[in-house]
């Protein structure tokens, strides 16, 4: 299957909220004790979070995913090899990506992995494996694509809305 992402608000991660959250106590702290050097600090851990943010949300890169699930047609207990592409054809880089597949719970097997950075008019592939327990239709999909900040500070998740499917 071939999809484009389709986006969620770029949220603070726990490490974000909680940088944030050290970043107003210290303000604070900074305040009540009348120093502007501890208050500078803590204003600068907020700003970093802010930054984080909008480098996930000012990106410009346009994420597509393709997927594929070879062979075709399978017997109990063969390996089928998943294959993931994920192009960016924005005009700026895509920065760390977390993908996720959604499996089916008779299919042995993981679809989780991250690719660093995309560069504008790149792409990236990797591949998991997935064995089936018994015959029958089996669809993979949609994926989930989070896309990090260099500091791990703000993150956006998108759902792949594409499938494959094999037999």
């Amino acid at each position: 299957g071939d999809a484009r992402t389709e986006g969620e608000a770029v949220v603070p991660t726990l490490r974000g909220w909680t940088v944030a959250a050290i970043g107003v106590v210290i303000l604070t702290v900074g305040r009540v004790l009348g120093s502007i050097a501890v208050m500078q600090v803590g204003f600068a851990l907020m700003v970093l979070v802010a930054i984080g943010m909008a480098v996930i949300k000012l990106g410009r890169h346009d994420l597509e995913v393709t997927r594929t699930a070879e062979p075709a047609r399978v017997v109990a207990g063969q390996r089928v090899k998943v294959t993931v592409t994920v192009e960016n054809r924005g005009r700026g880089p895509a920065p760390l990506l977390l993908l996720e597949d959604r499996i089916p719970i008779e299919l042995n097997g993981r679809g989780r992995f991250a690719i660093q950075g995309i560069e504008a008019g790149g792409d990236r592939s990797d591949s998991y494996e997935v064995r089936p327990s018994r015959r029958g239709r089996y669809e993979i999909g949609p994926m989930t694509v989070s896309l990090v900040d260099p500091f791990g500070l703000a993150s956006r998740t998108v759902q792949a809305t594409s499938t494959a499917s094999f037999l």
